[in-house]
């Protein structure tokens, strides 16, 4: 088992926390998330991982909820600060830094996320600092956690209308290095999952 551990060891690229867990109670699931990353540490550490060699740890959140988290309510996506703040308690800042890799999965277009969402804080139009991620880092007394890079891990049109997709792609691709990666989803059986236009309003 320690040997075969080792030859799979270097074909994940990460560890996958939930799926989009701010729409299944959010807040109550910070205990589940710390209760993972030490089961997934203790295993590492059973099998010899070396700390070098361990995979990222994701946390996918959905963009499509405002309010469902504590720290950043304004923040679509908003309880990935929540999410961050769990693996910081159970790693450490130094580790956190190194492994953990924000997850938000969106059908916005690349408006939304490129000048707005990933954007840097200076660039962003006032009226949407709400939706920005570095400025409500810091606004939830996390700045560290827009040192993180972020991967799109949903991404695609269930009418495959490729503009939209273009445009997200476009988007988290030239939104480096904050965003670093994305998965492109092809729905056939989901058809609420589109390339949302410009629907985000302040309130």
């Amino acid at each position: 088992e320690h040997e075969a551990s080792h030859d799979f060891r270097g074909a994940i690229g990460a560890w996958t926390i939930g799926n989009e867990l701010d729409l299944w109670g959010a807040l109550n699931s910070i205990g589940a998330i710390r209760t993972a990353i030490r089961t997934i540490v203790e295993e590492e550490d059973r099998l010899q991982w070396p700390q070098e060699r361990r995979p990222a740890i994701m946390v996918p959140v959905s963009f499509a909820i405002r309010g469902w988290g504590a720290l950043c309510p304004s923040l679509p996506g908003g309880f990935l600060c929540d999410a961050y703040t769990a693996v910081l308690a159970e790693l450490g800042p130094t580790v956190t830094h190194r492994r953990y890799v924000h997850a938000v999965q969106s059908y916005n277009n690349g408006t939304v996320l490129e000048e707005r969402f990933f954007a840097n804080k200076e660039a962003v139009d006032p009226a949407y600092r709400w939706m920005n991620l570095e400025t409500q880092f810091i606004a939830a007394g996390i700045a560290a956690a827009a040192d993180i890079p972020t991967v799109v891990t949903e991404v695609g049109d269930f009418r495959l209308d490729p503009q939209a997709v273009k445009s997200q792609l476009d988007a988290i691709l030239g939104s480096a290095p904050r965003a670093i990666g994305l998965a492109w989803f092809c729905f056939m059986d989901k058809p609420w999952k589109i390339g949302w236009g410009d629907w985000w309003e302040p309130t």
